[in-house]
């Protein structure tokens, strides 16, 4: 298939959209620390003290101010997902792709991932598309989803349209749905 923005190739928003990988394969032996990874973003786009700035900034929007100096092979799974949702910030897009954000991230780990998602969305007003096999627990963060299956089954708010049938769809007949409550 193929990938447009109201109705142009994607490739026309080069700049305005950024994209954060699944996976990124790198040498961790590479001696490179965050800071320098990040200024290897931005060397042809900005002066260097522009850069230093910007950075400083996205590193703290993602909760990675203390690791600037460190070396991001040393980096954990999660600590490296931020650092590259705050390179893909640096771009400033307006759409920011995420491919399975939370893929190697504990559950206690997975909820502070799509809270500091949804904390980048609002204070940088961008629209955020996030791929991910579990609808169920995106839909307590998402306003809008859209369930796909070789072709589109459902879309719409999570509350209307994440219903046993669409489990059911999305994963085969033998999916059964639970409700869970949790009151403080």
């Amino acid at each position: 298939g193929s990938v447009s923005f109201f109705g142009k190739r994607i490739k026309d928003y080069y700049g305005r959209v950024a994209y954060v990988p699944q996976r990124f394969s790198f040498d961790t032996t590479f001696p490179i620390t965050v800071r320098e990874f990040l200024h290897a973003s931005l060397w042809r786009t900005r002066e260097h003290a522009e850069c230093d700035r910007s950075i400083t900034e996205h590193l703290g929007h993602v909760g990675m101010s203390e690791h600037g100096r460190q070396l991001i092979g040393n980096l954990s799974g999660g600590q490296l997902q931020r650092v590259l949702i705050a390179r893909s910030l640096l771009a400033e897009p307006e759409v920011l792709v995420l491919d399975e954000p939370v893929a190697g991230i504990d559950i206690g780990g997975e909820q502070v991932a799509y809270e500091l998602i949804h904390s980048i969305q609002e204070s940088h007003h961008l629209t955020v598309i996030i791929i991910s096999h579990e609808p169920d627990i995106l839909s307590n963060y998402a306003t809008s989803i859209v369930c796909l299956n070789k072709r589109m089954l459902c879309h719409g708010k999570p509350r209307d349209v994440l219903t046993p049938e669409t489990f059911k769809q999305l994963y085969g007949e033998r999916v059964e749905m639970f409700g869970h409550t949790h009151h403080d």
